[in-house]
Formats: C-alpha cells, sequence, structure tokens
C-alpha cells in the first residue's frame, strides 16, 4: 500500500481548479456537456438526509438511483428526497434482495440506467457493525459510530463544494483519461491493505477470468476501500455483465472478509490497467489556505506500474528483471504446489467418504446378522413354549 498519511501531508496532490478563470471555463463549457448518475444504496435510509444535503447545491449530481431492500424503505427513500431535494427531480428508487450488500445493487442499476450518461458517482449509506468494534479494539478514536465516520470522511474526498468544481472534477478525469477516482483510504483502513489471503486468490482467479495477467497484482494495491468513487462508464461497460451475475455473490450472513466483494473492490484498478487506463486519488481539502475548499487530485500511472506492461522497459541482465522473473517463479511453484495439494485434499476426501461408507456398512451387516440371530432365537423360544 502507498503511504497515504505522507501524500496527504505533502504538497504532491494539487489543488482542484474551481475559479472563474478563461482556462477553467474552457474546459467547464466542455465538461458541461457531460452527463453524471449517482448511484447509491441506502440500507439505512435514516443516513440518506446527510448525504441529499451534501448534493442540494450541485445540480450536476440530481440524476439519482437509490436502492434498498424493502418497499417501507422505499417510500421512507422517496420522502426524505422529496423533503431534502423537492419535486422535479430525476429520482428512481428501486427494491433489491439484500444479496450482494452495496455491490450487486451498483453493478445491476448501471446495467439498467447507465446507458446515456458519461460518469457515474458510487456511494452507500450502510452500517457495518463488525467495522466499529475493529476500529475502537484497534486503538483508533472514531467515536460512537465508527461506519458513519468513515463514510463521511470518503464524501468530502468525492464531493466537491461547488457545481464548478464538478465540473473541472469530471474534466480532469477526461484529460487524464480515468477509468475510476477514489477517495484516499480513511484511518487504519489505509494500512489493511489486501486483508485475507482469500481476496488476493479470488482477484488473481476475477482477472484470469478477463485474460489479465494476475502477476499485475504484485503491483500497489490501490483501490476505493469503502467501495464509494467516481468512475468512467465507457470504461465500466466491459466489466457490467461479468459483475451483474448473481450467482458470484455469496448468500447472507457474510464473513467480515475474504470473499467475492472484498476481492473485487480490490482488484478494480488492475482490470482498469490492464486495458491502458488509470486511476486517480481524491484528497480531502487542507484548511487554513488559498484553497480550502478544493479537493485535491492525484492521477496514478498503474499501467506503467503493473508488471505486464513495464517489463518491455528492464535489461534483460537489470537485478530488477531478475527479481521479476524470481517473483513470476514463485507465483508459478505456489500454484502448482496449490494444484497439488487440492488434488490430494480430494483424494484423501474421496477415501474418506469410502472408508466411512465401508465401516457403516461393516457395521450395518453385523446388526443385520444380530438382528437375524435374535429372529432365529426368537423362533426356538416360541417353538419350546408352544411344546
Amino acid at each position: 500500500m502507498p503511504l497515504w498519511q505522507n501524500l496527504e501531508n505533502s504538497s504532491v496532490p494539487k489543488p482542484l481548479a474551481d475559479e472563474h478563470d478563461s482556462a477553467v471555463e474552457d474546459s467547464t463549457r466542455v465538461a458541461g456537456g457531460l452527463r453524471t448518475l449517482v448511484l447509491i444504496h441506502a440500507f439505512d435510509p435514516e443516513r440518506l438526509p446527510t448525504l441529499l444535503k451534501r448534493i442540494k447545491f450541485l445540480p450536476l449530481l440530481h440524476d439519482l438511483v437509490i436502492t434498498t431492500d424493502t418497499k417501507s424503505k422505499a417510500l421512507r427513500v422517496e420522502a426524505i428526497h422529496k423533503e431534502i431535494l423537492g419535486d422535479g427531480l430525476w429520482l428512481r428508487v428501486e427494491v433489491v434482495a439484500n444479496h450482494g450488500r452495496d455491490v450487486l445493487p451498483f453493478w445491476t442499476m448501471l446495467r439498467k440506467y447507465g446507458s446515456g450518461y458519461d460518469y457515474f458517482l458510487k456511494l452507500h449509506l450502510k452500517r457495518t457493525i463488525h467495522w466499529d468494534n475493529f476500529a475502537n479494539s484497534s486503538g483508533e478514536s472514531f467515536g460512537s459510530d465508527a461506519g458513519a465516520e468513515w463514510t463521511n470522511d470518503s464524501l468530502r474526498c468525492l464531493i466537491p463544494a461547488s457545481n464548478m468544481a464538478c465540473l473541472s472534477l469530471l474534466h480532469w478525469m477526461s484529460a487524464q483519461h480515468l477509468g475510476c477516482l477514489y477517495p484516499r483510504p480513511y484511518g487504519v483502513v489505509a494500512r489493511y491493505g489486501w486483508g485475507a489471503e482469500l481476496n488476493f486468490r479470488i482477484a488473481a482467479s476475477i482477472l484470469r477470468d478477463f485474460g489479465s495477467d494476475e502477476a499485475s497484482l504484485l503491483a500497489p494495491l490501490i483501490f476505493p476501500a469503502g467501495n464509494m468513487f467516481w468512475g468512467s462508464i465507457c470504461h465500466f461497460s466491459r466489466l457490467i455483465e461479468y459483475f451483474s451475475e448473481d450467482d458470484r455473490y455469496p448468500e447472507e450472513p457474510l464473513p467480515t472478509d475474504g470473499t467475492f466483494l472484498h476481492a473485487t473492490e480490490r482488484c478494480l484498478s488492475f482490470l482498469m490497467a490492464s486495458k491502458g487506463v488509470n486511476v486517480g486519488i481524491l484528497f480531502p481539502p487542507v484548511k487554513g489556505n488559498d484553497h480550502s475548499n478544493s479537493l485535491r487530485t492525484l492521477s496514478l500511472d498503474l499501467v506503467s506500474l503493473t508488471f505486464g506492461s513495464g517489463l518491455s522497459c528492464l535489461r534483460e541482465d537489470s537485478s530488477a528483471y531478475r527479481l521479476y522473473n524470481i517473483f513470476i517463479g514463485l507465483i508459478v511453484d505456489a500454484r502448482d504446489s496449490e494444484r497439488q495439494i487440492r488434488i490430494e485434499r480430494d483424494s484423501l476426501q474421496q477415501q474418506v467418504i469410502f472408508l466411512s461408507r465401508s465401516r457403516l456398512r461393516h457395521v450395518l451387516n453385523r446388526a443385520r446378522n444380530v438382528l437375524r440371530g435374535l429372529r432365529v432365537s426368537l423362533t426356538r423360544l416360541k417353538e419350546i413354549l408352544v411344546h
């Protein structure tokens, strides 16, 4: 993982322009024709007012698709929307099954409503109880609701202060040829990285499904921790069908880590880089300077950092090239060992099943013989009693 804290405190991220100078006006005039769709999963609608108040004065973000899991919650969502944003704005509220958390609804709604839009902003409002326990036990101070603190911090990074800044953000994404734009990770999450080993294995499987080299996973891990981000619909279109298949997602109750959902958010950047598309990072404003309300941006050249594209830059006699080959050799050896272990495990399981059935058959045969003996004894006893 990059050292996010060091980056945030440095001058590397640059403030997003939102002044009315001629350069910005020219760029936003081009971006003004772009359409943005906001996709929100509101498992807990009572958290929705805070979010809608943030976008109330940003007309660019008023095309909303909001998903929730019951009809009663859907009615509550509509009431909150009307109360804060009023009538006449474009809103679709969809009731979806509580399956795939916020991830599957996002992909299905992107497939259903995404055409005709250029960019999307994915958000969700779902409290994660285990995160409260994990965050507070880590020694960090997150208050009484760590999930809400994390959400608010992500929103500080994702939502610009003005409509002009929104237009500048979209123009910057287009100029930098970015497929995704993430908030920098929050708090202890910045050190969490891949998490469970299963996340890495599932991500490798996803890359293989797309015909991409899983060795690219050795590049720095850049992902939208919390699964809220901006995206370019044209770059996501090739992913929609794959991630919209509901049978890929595990059923509830879910473990806290190591599932298809956790791996999905971690491999998005690698899927983008495999097609020559980079990602960007949004940092919150710095208070007390001339750009106190401006988000700060950083474009990351993951396309060059992934091993598949960067290898051509390495000389065959260089130490970096040799190190690369060592890494690839270790991955191949580990994969072969894992395959062999899996074969042996399956064989042992079959032997256990066979032995278990054999022993059960032996026990049943003995019981059958005992019963047969009892019947013979009972028959003889009856004959004795009759005589």
